[in-house]
């Protein structure tokens, strides 16, 4: 994550009025988060389009190199190839991935379960955006499933 990001979300997480909002943090949260906040207002941009496409390669590389036994190489190649990286790009993708496993599953899946909050949110009070990201903010980098809970989105 682009450490301007890491200072926003320090800079939310001050804010906060629950301590353990303000301390605990999901990988799904922080990287879903991430990936969804990159992308609103630009579903269309190329730039968009691109973060998608790598998001979607660190998340084959991370299955690949913890599930399926890929080696590092093969990793690389794969977010050469898919992620349009440069071989620098990718060679430091593949550490990080291999150092916090479920981080390329993190981005997807936080970016889906934020969407469904989306989704549920604008059903039950309407289609503002920016309602559903203040809300949303209320709850730092707590996983998205205790979102749901607090926003009364569970049942």
């Amino acid at each position: 994550m682009p450490p301007s990001s890491v200072a926003a979300q320090d800079r939310v997480a001050r804010t906060l009025s629950s301590g353990v909002r303000r301390t605990l943090r999901s990988a799904v949260a922080v990287e879903g988060w991430h990936l969804y906040a990159s992308g609103v207002g630009h579903e269309t941009d190329y730039a968009w389009l691109q973060q998608l496409r790598r998001a979607a390669a660190r998340l084959a590389a991370d299955v690949g190199l913890h599930a399926r036994g890929m080696v590092p190489a093969a990793a690389a190649e794969l977010l050469i190839r898919r992620g349009r990286m440069t071989a620098d790009e990718a060679a430091r993708e593949v550490r990080s991935i291999a150092t916090s496993p479920v981080s390329g599953v993190a981005a997807a899946a936080g970016y889906r379960e934020i969407e469904h909050l989306r989704q549920a949110f604008s059903e039950r009070h309407g289609g503002d955006r920016n309602a559903f990201h203040a809300a949303m903010l209320r709850y730092g980098a707590l996983p998205p499933g205790l979102a749901r809970w607090g926003l009364g989105l569970d049942g």
